[in-house]
C-alpha cells in the first residue's frame, strides 16, 4: 500500500470493520435466541414487546404517612417523572412509565424487550423501585455521649433504654419503644431506633474462627453503641440520635454530586459524594465528636456506621460492608443511580401487583413494511446520488453507508434503543447527511466551471463548503447539546442520537470521501467528474416577489397554527392526553392486527392502541389477552353549570363488549356483605371473590413454608395463567366512582380495601386458597343513600363481565411540566442558535433571522397538519386516496418537529454563508446581493429537498401507521423548509435592516439655519 495513503486509509477503515464486526455479532446474537447477554440490538416496545410491571404506592404509607390534603394534592405525574429518571436518565433504553389513576396511585412500566438481558433489567428496575433514596447522616449513640454541660450522661441513657425495650414483643413492623424520659443531649438531638440493612447484618452474622456468632435477643451493648437483635423476626436494631430541629439533618438534598471509585482502606469501591455550601456546614458541626460513630441511613435503614475519624466538611464516602465482587459493584452502581436521581415522592410496593409480557406494539405487517420503506427509502437515495453524480455519488453513498454502519454500532454498543420512529429518524439524517456531499459537488462543479483543474477544483471545492458544513452541524450540535442538558427524557434521547450522527457525519463526509478522491486521483483512475445539473446559472428574481410571498406564507403560517390549536386534544394522541386502559381476555386466541382494526374500524373507539400480552414463557406470536388504551370521554356538568369532558371507562367496556360479544372469556363476581359491630370506624363489609376455583395448595409447594399463608403475589407467582379479575385495586376504583357520581368529596375517607387469601378445598377435597378482596364502608352524614346493597350491587355488576384485571383511567406519558421543559429545551435551542450566528456573522440579525424562519416552518407543518385532519374528517375519500387521516400529534410528531428545526436551519445557513461570500467586505445588503446567492445555492437546495423528501415519501407511502405521522410531518416540512429559507429568511434580513445605513437624525423643529 501507498506510504502517503496508509494512515488516511488505516485511519477511514478501522472504524468500518470495527462497527461491521460489532453489527455483526448484534445480528448472529439476535439471531440465536439461546445466546444471552454480549452485543444485542435492543429494540423497542413497538417492535419487540417488552414487560409491564404495574406498582401501587404502599397503602400504609398512603393512608398513615398522608394526610387528607397531603393526599389530595398528590402528583402521580411527578411520580412517574421520578422513576423514569431513576430508572432511564438518558432514555437510551426507551421505558414506558404511565400513571394510573386509582387510590391508592399506580404507575405502569413497560420495559423493552432486551434478548439475555430481560431478567437483569426487570430485577434492576425491581430494585430501584424498591428504594424510595431517602439519605440522611447521622450521628450513633454512644455510651460516652455528654450532655451540654460536659457531664457524660450515654450510659445511663442506655439504662434507661434497655428498661424501656425489656418487655417489648418483636414484630415485623414496629420500632423497639424508647424512655418517655432521658437525660437531655447537646445539639439537641433525639433517639431512634433504625434498623440495619441487610449488608450490614452479614457481617454482623460473619463467620469468625469458623464459627457463626450467635446474636443474642434483646437489647445489647457492644462497645460503645447500643443494639437490639429481633432474631424471631430477623430485624435488627442500632440506636442513634437525630437532630430535634429538621432543618439541621444532613440529608440526600444535601448533596451535590455522587459517583463510584476506589476508596476506604482496602481499595474497594465506595461511593463517593461532595456536598453544597449549605449542606458542608450542617456535615462539619454534625462530625464535630471525632472517634464517635456515625450512621449513613438510607429508606430508614444503617447501610454503615463507620468511625469518624476527623471532622468532615466537603465531602466523603459510603462503604458497603459485607459485600464483595459483582455483588458490591451492582450494589454501589445502584445506590449511585439512586442518590443521582434524588429521593422518589412516594414510597411504592416492593413487590409489583401485575407482570406480564407484552407483544410488539405493532403488528407484523407494520413492522415489515416499515422495515422495507427504511430499506427502500436508503436505496433510492444511493441509487439517486449515482445517477445524478456519477462516481462522486458512489463516493457519497461509500460515506453513506460508512455513516449508518458506525452510527448503528455506537447504539449498538452504548445499548441504545431502535424503534420503529427512530428507525425512520437514522434514515432521514443519512438523507439529511447528504447534503455536506452535495455542498463539497456543487462547489467543486463551480470551481470547474471556472476553469480549474480537477485538482485545484477538489480542493478548492472541499475548502469553500467547509465553513458552511462546519455552521450547518455545530449549529445542529448545539441544539441538541441543549436539548440533552435541559430538556425532558425523550428530548436528552433525541439530542443523543442526533449529536452522535451529525459528528460522524463530519467524519465521513469531509475525511473519507476525501481519502477516496485522492487515492483515486492519485492512482491516475481519476480524470473527470461527470455530473448532471438540474440548473445552469438561473438568474431567477425572487426577491422581486418577496412582499407577496412573505406575507402570504406569514398569514397562512398563523392561520394553520390556529387551526392546529382550535382542535384542541381532539388532535392530541394519547401520550399527551391520558386515556382510559382496559384488559380483555378472548377465549381463542388472535393476531393483534384483527384485534386493532375492528377497534378502530367506524371508530368504535377513538384514538385506539392495542398492545398483546403474554403469561408464563409465551412471549410473541397471537394472543388471548391484550390491553386497550382509548382516549373516550363523556360530558359532565359540575354543580355550577359548567361542562366537563372525563375519560369513560364504563363506556369503554361497553363498546368492547358489543363489538366482541361471546368472543370474549366471561367471570361473575361473587359478594357477601355483613353490618359491622357498632364501635367500629367503618359500618359495612363486604367479602368479593370472582367464580374461578381456588388454586390448588401443591401450586404453592417451594413458593410458601408448610403452614404459612400465602401472600397475592404468590398466589399470581404459583398460577401465573390465572386472570384476577378481582382486585383491590379494581373495586377501590369502582367505590371511589360510585361515590363520586354521588357527588361525595374524597371519598377515599369512607372506604377501606385490603387483599386477603383464603384457605377453601378443591371440588375433590384438596387443600387450596382462594383470593378474595375485603371492602369496608360507610356513608357520609346526611347522605341521600340509606340502602348500603346498592353498592354492593354496583361492585359485583362492574367486576362480572368480561375478565379483567385493569379498567382505569391513566395519565399522559408526557406530564404537563415534561411539556413545559421541553418547550423551555427549544427555546433555549433558538437562543444558541441566534448566538453562534451573531457570532459567525457578526450581526445579530442573522440569528433572529434564522429563528424566526425555524418558528414559521414549525408553525406551517403544525398548522397543515391540523388542516389535513380536518380535510380527512370532511372528505373521507379523497382524503384515503392520499393516505390522509385524522392525524394526532404523539411523540413521533414531535419528534419530526425537532428533526425538522435541524433540516430548516441547515438550509438557511446555507444561503445565509453564502450571502456572506458575495457581499463580501461590503457594509450594505441588498436585494441584488441576496438574489446571486439564492441562485447559486439554488442546485443544492434543490437537491438536498428532493433527497429527503424522496425518503420520507417513501415511508409515508409505504412505511405503515408506525411512521406515518412522522413521514407526513417531515414530508410537509422538507417543502416547507426549502421555500421558507428562499422567500422568509432572506426577506428577513432585509426587514431587520441588515446592512442598511442608519436613518440620519431629523432636525428639531425651530432649529436655525445655517449657510
Amino acid at each position: 500500500m501507498l506510504k502517503r495513503f496508509f494512515w488516511p486509509i488505516i485511519i477511514c477503515v478501522v472504524p468500518v470493520v470495527v462497527s461491521a464486526w460489532i453489527v455483526l455479532v448484534a445480528t448472529l446474537n439476535m439471531l440465536d435466541p439461546q445466546s444471552e447477554g454480549g452485543l444485542r440490538f435492543n429494540m423497542g416496545v413497538d417492535l419487540a414487546g417488552g414487560t409491564i410491571l404495574i406498582y401501587e404506592v404502599d397503602r400504609d404509607w398512603w393512608y398513615n404517612r398522608l394526610s387528607e390534603a397531603e393526599r389530595a394534592e398528590f402528583d402521580s405525574a411527578r411520580l412517574a417523572t421520578a422513576l423514569k429518571r431513576r430508572i432511564d436518565p438518558a432514555d437510551l433504553q426507551q421505558i414506558t412509565i404511565r400513571p394510573i389513576q386509582t387510590t391508592p396511585p399506580r404507575v405502569e412500566i413497560i420495559l423493552p424487550l432486551r434478548a439475555g438481558r430481560q431478567q437483569a433489567d426487570i430485577e434492576r428496575v425491581k430494585n430501584a423501585i424498591g428504594q424510595v433514596g431517602k439519605l440522611e447522616f447521622r450521628l450513633v449513640a454512644d455510651s460516652r455521649d455528654r450532655d451540654a454541660a460536659g457531664r457524660e450522661v450515654g450510659r445511663q441513657i442506655f439504662k434507661a433504654v434497655q428498661e424501656a425495650v425489656r418487655d417489648w414483643t418483636p414484630d415485623e413492623r414496629s420500632l423497639p419503644p424508647l424512655p418517655g424520659d432521658y437525660p437531655p443531649l447537646p445539639e439537641p438531638s433525639l433517639l431512634e431506633w433504625v434498623e440495619l440493612a441487610e449488608n450490614v447484618v452479614r457481617e454482623l452474622k460473619k463467620p469468625q474462627d469458623g464459627q457463626t456468632p450467635v446474636l443474642p435477643d434483646g437489647f445489647v451493648e457492644a462497645g460503645n453503641l447500643a443494639f437490639y437483635y429481633a432474631n424471631q423476626v430477623n430485624r435488627y436494631f442500632l440506636l442513634t440520635r437525630k437532630p430535634a430541629d429538621e432543618s439541621l439533618a444532613v440529608v440526600g438534598e444535601d448533596l451535590s454530586a455522587v459517583w463510584k471509585g476506589p476508596g476506604g482502606r482496602t481499595g474497594q469501591l465506595v461511593v463517593h459524594f461532595s456536598m453544597k455550601p449549605t449542606g458542608a456546614e450542617k456535615l462539619f458541626a454534625l462530625t464535630e465528636p471525632v472517634g464517635h460513630h456515625m450512621a449513613i441511613i438510607l429508606d430508614n435503614k444503617v447501610f454503615s456506621y463507620p468511625v469518624l475519624q476527623a471532622r468532615l466538611r466537603d465531602g466523603g464516602i459510603i462503604e458497603m460492608g459485607g459485600l464483595t465482587g459483582k455483588e458490591l459493584r451492582d450494589k454501589v452502581e445502584e445506590l449511585v443511580q439512586v442518590l443521582q436521581s434524588g429521593a422518589l415522592p412516594a414510597t411504592l410496593n416492593r413487590t409489583p401487583v401485575s407482570e406480564m409480557s407484552m407483544g410488539p406494539g405493532l403488528g407484523q405487517d407494520t413492522i415489515r413494511a416499515g422495515r422495507n420503506a427504511v430499506i427502500i427509502s436508503f436505496v433510492a437515495v444511493v441509487v439517486f446520488m449515482i445517477i445524478y453524480y456519477r462516481f462522486a455519488g458512489l463516493v457519497a453513498s461509500v460515506a453513506l453507508l460508512a455513516n449508518l454502519l458506525i452510527t448503528v454500532a455506537f447504539m449498538v454498543f452504548f445499548k441504545a434503543t431502535f424503534t420503529l420512529p427512530g428507525l425512520a429518524g437514522l434514515v432521514l439524517m443519512l438523507a439529511m447527511a447528504v447534503d455536506a456531499n452535495v455542498l463539497i459537488y456543487e462547489r467543486l462543479r463551480e470551481e470547474r466551471d471556472r476553469g480549474a483543474s480537477l485538482i485545484l477544483a477538489l480542493r478548492n471545492g472541499y475548502e469553500r463548503a467547509l465553513p458552511t458544513i462546519l455552521d450547518t452541524h455545530l449549529t445542529s450540535i448545539f441544539t441538541a447539546v441543549v436539548l440533552y442538558v435541559v430538556g425532558n427524557d425523550q428530548l436528552k434521547g433525541f439530542g443523543v442520537s442526533l449529536t452522535v450522527g451529525l459528528i460522524i457525519s463530519l467524519f465521513t463526509a469531509l475525511y473519507m470521501t476525501r481519502v477516496m478522491f485522492n487515492l483515486w486521483q492519485y492512482k491516475g483512475w481519476l480524470t473527470k467528474l461527470s455530473m448532471l445539473r438540474f440548473f445552469h446559472k438561473p438568474n431567477l428574481d425572487f426577491m422581486r416577489v418577496r412582499y407577496y410571498w412573505f406575507t402570504a406564507t406569514v398569514l397562512l403560517s398563523i392561520l394553520g397554527m390556529a387551526v392546529f390549536l382550535i382542535r384542541g386534544e381532539k388532535g392530541l394522541a394519547i401520550d399527551f392526553t391520558g386515556g382510559t386502559g382496559y384488559h380483555i381476555v378472548f377465549k381463542e386466541v388472535k393476531p393483534i392486527e384483527e384485534v386493532r382494526r375492528r377497534l378502530s374500524e367506524r371508530e368504535v373507539l377513538p384514538d385506539v392502541t392495542v398492545d398483546a400480552l403474554y403469561r408464563g414463557e409465551q412471549a410473541a406470536g397471537n394472543s388471548r389477552e391484550f390491553i386497550v388504551r382509548t382516549t373516550l370521554r363523556k360530558a359532565v356538568q359540575d354543580p355550577s353549570g359548567r361542562v366537563h369532558f372525563v375519560f369513560d371507562p364504563e363506556e369503554v367496556k361497553r363498546r368492547v363488549m358489543e363489538t366482541f360479544g361471546d368472543e370474549l372469556e366471561y367471570v361473575q363476581a361473587q359478594a357477601q356483605s355483613r353490618e359491622l359491630p357498632p364501635d367500629h370506624v367503618m359500618r359495612w363489609e363486604v367479602e368479593l371473590t370472582d367464580s374461578d376455583p381456588p388454586i390448588p395448595a401443591d401450586k404453592l409447594s417451594g413458593i410458601v413454608e408448610e403452614g404459612k399463608t400465602p401472600t397475592l403475589a404468590q398466589l399470581r407467582q404459583a398460577d401465573v395463567q390465572r386472570i384476577f379479575a378481582v382486585t383491590s385495586t379494581r373495586v377501590s376504583g369502582l367505590v371511589s366512582r360510585w361515590f363520586a357520581d354521588r357527588q361525595v368529596a374524597r371519598p377515599d375517607q369512607y372506604y377501606t380495601v385490603e387483599d386477603r387469601v383464603r384457605s377453601e378445598t378443591t371440588s375433590d377435597g384438596h387443600a387450596a386458597w382462594r383470593p378474595v378482596v375485603i371492602l369496608r364502608y360507610r356513608f357520609p352524614e346526611n347522605f341521600s343513600e340509606t340502602d348500603p346493597n346498592h353498592l354492593v350491587q354496583f361492585l359485583a355488576e362492574g367486576l362480572s363481565g368480561p375478565k379483567s384485571e385493569l379498567l382505569e383511567n391513566f395519565d399522559s406519558q408526557v406530564a404537563r411540566e415534561v411539556q413545559l421543559t421541553a418547550l423551555q429545551a427549544i427555546v433555549l435551542s433558538w437562543l444558541a442558535i441566534i448566538g453562534y450566528l451573531w457570532f459567525r456573522f457578526g450581526n445579530w440579525t442573522f440569528g433572529v433571522a434564522a429563528v424566526l424562519c425555524l418558528i414559521h416552518d414549525v408553525m406551517f407543518s403544525a398548522g397543515l397538519l391540523g388542516i389535513a385532519s380536518y380535510f380527512a374528517e370532511l372528505f373521507p375519500t379523497i382524503s384515503s386516496w392520499l393516505l390522509l387521516e385524522q392525524f394526532k400529534m404523539d411523540l413521533s410528531g414531535v419528534a419530526a418537529l425537532l428533526t425538522l428545526i435541524g433540516f430548516s436551519v441547515n438550509d438557511t445557513i446555507v444561503v445565509f454563508d453564502r450571502i456572506r461570500e458575495v457581499r463580501g467586505k461590503s457594509p450594505l445588503l441588498t436585494p441584488e446581493m441576496i438574489n446571486e446567492s439564492i441562485n447559486q445555492t439554488l442546485s443544492r437546495t434543490i437537491l438536498t429537498s428532493f433527497t429527503a423528501f424522496l425518503v420520507v415519501f417513501v415511508l409515508y407511502v409505504l412505511g405503515g401507521p408506525g411512521v406515518h405521522l412522522f413521514s407526513f410531518l417531515m414530508m410537509v416540512g422538507v417543502v416547507v423548509g426549502t421555500y421558507s429559507s428562499i422567500f422568509v429568511a432572506s426577506p428577513l434580513l432585509l426587514i431587520l435592516r441588515e446592512g442598511q445605513p442608519a436613518e440620519p437624525a431629523r432636525a428639531t423643529v425651530g432649529q436655525a439655519a445655517r449657510p
